[in-house]
Formats: structure tokens, sequence, C-alpha cells
């Protein structure tokens, strides 16, 4: 079995997100309603997403210009 090191470290990135998100939700739950703290939750994440996909696309364009030329409606 070979290990991925950038793998392992979004791995870890995702359980470090998962733990404060779970502090926050426990600190902020009386004082917030749920559905306004999930709101925020998507909105970063979706947010923090799409910078990644930029820096990624800038770092690999060919791969995303072969998606893209490849796209049917």
């Amino acid at each position: 079995l070979k290990l991925n090191p950038v793998g392992m470290l979004a791995m870890f990135a995702a359980l470090m997100s998962i733990v404060k998100g779970s502090y926050f939700i426990k600190t902020l739950g009386p004082k917030i309603h749920w559905s306004t703290v999930l709101s925020w939750q998507l909105n970063i994440g979706g947010l923090l997403i799409s910078v990644i996909a930029f820096l990624q696309a800038l770092h690999s364009q060919e791969q995303y210009l072969i998606a893209l030329q490849n796209f049917n409606l």
C-alpha cells in the first residue's frame, strides 16, 4: 500500500475541519439557529473549494482545456 502525501494532507485537513466545525456548532448552537450555521459552512466551504480549483487550474491548464474541448451539451 502506497500513500500519497497530498492525500494524507487533505485527509488531515478534512479531519481538522470536522473537529473545528463540531466545536463551533457546540459553542454557537444555543446562540444561533442551526440553519444559519449550516448556511455559513456551505458558503465558506464552496468559496474554499473554488479558490483551490482556480489555483489547480492555473497549475495544470492542459487538463481543463481538454475537458472543455470534450464538453458537449
